[in-house]
């Protein structure tokens, strides 16, 4: 017995598998923001090090203005970069609701299926008994009542 919502069943995996892979795809971009942030984080880092080794010699005045100044563009961009982290986490839980949700749908029909299969195999056994209970019945009748030509033997 085919089960009737198998068409429906089949469309939920599909949903799952496209929703899964979704939720792979905003995981690599997360982890592709999470990367240019620790890049930007590893270039502040060595600029502020740059820095602090310059504090105690004696520095070109437009060297100093260029190293704030990239420094104000390291700060702006990570700014920009924490919000962009922000964002890309929220669209990854997001995914991980609409997987969830999926799984969730899929797996009702799955035990919609299990049912109606343990239903089916139910009711298959019972018109197998009861055809049983006929043939023992139709059997006990035969040899409880002989045919009428039988009678003397």
């Amino acid at each position: 017995m085919k089960f009737r919502l198998q068409r429906v069943l089949d469309l939920r995996h599909a949903q799952e598998k496209i929703a899964q892979q979704e939720l792979a795809t905003r995981q690599q971009d997360y982890q592709a923001v999470l990367g240019r942030l620790d890049q930007l984080l590893e270039d502040e880092s060595t600029l502020f090090e740059l820095i602090k080794r310059q504090e105690g010699s004696s520095i070109y005045l437009p060297k100093i203005q260029h190293l704030y100044t990239y420094s104000a563009e390291l700060s702006r961009e990570l700014s920009e970069q924490e919000v962009k982290r922000q964002e890309s986490l929220d669209q990854v839980e997001q995914q991980r609701e609409a997987v969830k949700e999926c799984w969730q749908r899929r797996r009702m029909l799955e035990i919609l299926q299990a049912k109606a299969d343990v239903e089916f195999k139910e009711m298959v056994g019972k018109e197998e008994q009861d055809q049983l209970d006929e043939l023992v019945l139709f059997s006990f009748t035969e040899s409880s009542f002989p045919p009428p030509g039988e009678k003397g033997r």
